[in-house]
Parts: structure tokens; C-alpha cells; sequence
């Protein structure tokens, strides 16, 4: 009998010659049992009939070169695997895997998906010599400045970390001698959810692409009180290495567990720990829950206290007001009449100072 492990290197050859040959090829991993005919092509509609036989999983789909491929040997050892070296699908919202810390991504988030027993399908896309080329040659940022922005991953079965902001965030950096520099970070093209063991700490990795084929690692870092949870930083990094920073939100808040947070106009992320911070995160209209259920936002709590300034404003004039009025009434209330009245039929009235 041939073992899961040689069975497993055989694949990654077939895979490896396939691609030399200039046709596509995809590697398939389930937590359920898979079987993919290697002989007939993959397209959109195969893999709609797949996703339909497994009973609708959670459908992640990647795109890599083939010289990362022998590392997903280790990475898929624990599922269901397939092969088929003749595929073509649609990789519009595909997910990159070019470095490292795209493998640990999605590690954690396979990790969270063993430890909840979620149905999940993973798709790892290999194009052909040819279509790395025409990837390579675009540039253009594909964020466009009116999209809202809803960062969406899940750690348990139906239990979703959500983050939204109305329009795309805003990543602030002010160079000592040239002017400043921003980027936009629109929709991701991963979200994970990585929580380690029953730590008081979750955390939340976006990748989002920037220009020049370069991405943006956010790492939102949420932390448990008990039955409160709390938003407390962001680590900021860049696939190439050239930038890394921990970011702090400048107005922290804690919110009970059920609950979203939801805080209109800017939130801002800055390193605290300098007088002028040079970098800083920017999130408009933010709404984010830790614990979601469903992939809905729950009820939320706002950042706006429940008696602000304009409204005590209004609870002090108007007891003024009403303090005036009982002084009034009470004023009038003092006021005796009197008991006798004149008459032009009979004898005048006369009224002693007592009286």
C-alpha cells in the first residue's frame, strides 16, 4: 500500500509536469471526500457542481506559481486532496500566495477550521507561464474610493469577526524630508481569523492589495474582559518588508459580548507612544463585532454617549424654565382675596388694618 505522504509527492510531480507543459492546473483540498476526474476539464460550472455535491462549504480560492506548490504538501496532509492538471476557472477574487506570511495566513485560518469542524473547500489555482505574464503586467490599484469596506473571517462554525467602514481605509504616512504619503486599502483579498488556544486575544489578518503589485498586512488585534470585548491595536506591515509597525486606536472602548461597535465620522489608529506619531490608520463610520452570528451585525453600541453636551444643554434650560414656573405658581398660590365686597345698597365697607 502507498502512504498518504508518497501519494501526496506524486501528486505535487504530476502537478509540476503539467505546468511545464503550459496548461493549468488546480489542487483541490475538502474536509470532505473528493472525487475529481484528472481526465476532464475544471471549469466555473465543475467546481459549482462540486461545491453543490458537498453540500455548500465555505469556498476559499487561491493562486500561486508553481514553484510554491511543493509547500502546500505539508499544508493540505490532513484533507481530503485532488488533482486535475487541465483547469480553468475564474481567479477575479482569487487570493495571491506569494510569500511566507501568505502560508501562515492560511494556516490559521485552516487550523480554525479543523478545531470548528467546518465544511470547507479549498481551490488552489496554477496558472500557465503565459498568464503569470499578463498578471505581472498590471499595476493599477483596483480600489475604487466610493466602495464601503466589509472585512468578514470566521474562527468557529457560524461565529464571524466583522470590521465595515463606509469608504476604504486610509493608511497616513508623513515622510521626514519628502511630503506625505497615503495608501488605500479597499476590499481584502484574505481574511482569517486566528485565535491561539484560550488566549484572552483574537486576532484578525486582512490582506489588502496596494500598487505595484504589492499588499498591505492589517492585523487587528481584539482582546476579552471577561464577558466584554475591546479593539485595542492594529499591526501594520507590507509583504515586501519595507514597513512594519503596531498601531493603537485612539479612543478604546469596551463593548459587552452580543454586542457590535459601531462609531460614526473617523477612527484612528496612531503609535500613542510617540508625541507626533508619523503613521496612522484611518477608518470612516467604523462598525466591527468580535462575535457575530451568521455574518450579521448585532445590535450595536455607539461611541456617542447617551447624554451629550448639546443634550445636557437642553436638560439645564429647561429646568431653569421649570423652576421658574413653580416659583410662579407657588406665587400665585400665596395670593389671598378678599371675602367681602362693596354694594351700592347697602353701607359701605369700612377695613380695618387688621382685617
Amino acid at each position: 500500500m502507498v502512504d498518504e505522504n508518497t501519494k501526496m509527492r506524486v501528486i505535487i510531480l504530476v502537478l509540476i509536469f503539467a505546468f511545464s507543459t503550459c496548461q493549468s492546473a488546480v489542487l483541490l483540498w475538502s474536509t470532505s471526500k473528493l472525487e475529481v476526474s484528472p481526465l476532464s476539464d475544471f471549469n466555473d460550472e465543475t467546481l459549482q457542481n462540486l461545491v453543490q455535491k458537498l453540500g455548500f462549504p465555505d469556498v476559499s480560492v487561491y493562486k500561486s506559481s508553481h514553484d510554491l506548490l511543493p509547500k502546500f504538501e505539508t499544508l493540505v496532509k490532513e484533507y481530503s486532496r485532488a488533482y486535475n492538471p487541465n483547469g480553468d476557472i475564474t481567479t477575479e477574487n482569487a487570493t495571491e500566495i506569494a510569500t511566507e506570511e501568505d502560508f501562515a495566513l492560511i494556516e490559521a485560518k485552516q487550523r480554525g477550521d479543523l478545531l470548528a469542524g467546518n465544511n470547507t473547500l479549498s481551490v488552489l489555482y496554477l496558472p500557465s507561464e503565459r498568464h503569470k505574464r499578463a498578471l505581472a503586467s498590471t499595476t493599477e490599484n483596483p480600489v475604487s474610493s466610493k466602495d464601503v469596506v466589509l472585512y468578514k473571517g470566521t474562527l468557529k462554525k457560524n461565529i464571524y469577526t466583522l470590521l465595515y467602514s463606509s469608504h476604504p481605509l486610509v493608511l497616513h504616512q508623513e515622510e521626514p524630508s519628502e511630503d506625505s504619503v497615503s495608501f488605500t486599502l479597499g476590499e481584502s483579498r484574505m481574511v482569517t481569523v486566528d485565535s491561539p488556544g484560550k488566549d484572552s486575544y483574537t486576532k484578525l489578518y486582512v490582506k489588502v492589495p496596494v500598487q505595484d503589485n504589492n499588499f498591505v498586512i492589517l492585523q487587528f488585534f481584539f482582546y476579552w474582559f471577561n464577558t466584554y470585548w475591546s479593539l485595542t491595536s492594529v499591526k501594520v506591515s507590507t509583504t515586501n518588508g519595507n514597513f512594519s509597525t503596531t498601531l493603537n486606536i485612539t479612543e478604546p472602548f469596551l463593548v459587552p459580548a452580543g454586542f457590535s461597535y459601531h462609531c460614526n465620522g473617523l477612527t484612528t489608529f496612531k503609535d500613542t507612544a510617540k508625541d507626533n506619531s508619523k503613521t496612522e490608520l484611518r477608518i470612516y463610520d467604523l462598525q466591527v463585532q468580535i462575535d457575530s452570528k451568521n455574518g450579521l451585525f448585532s445590535d450595536a453600541y455607539d461611541c456617542v454617549d447617551f447624554t451629550t453636551v448639546p443634550i445636557w444643554s437642553g436638560l439645564f434650560v429647561t429646568g431653569l424654565l421649570g423652576l421658574g414656573l413653580i416659583i410662579a405658581l407657588t406665587a400665585i398660590n400665596d395670593i389671598k382675596t378678599m371675602d367681602k365686597f362693596d354694594n351700592q345698597k347697602t353701607k359701605q365697607l369700612s377695613i380695618t388694618v387688621a382685617e
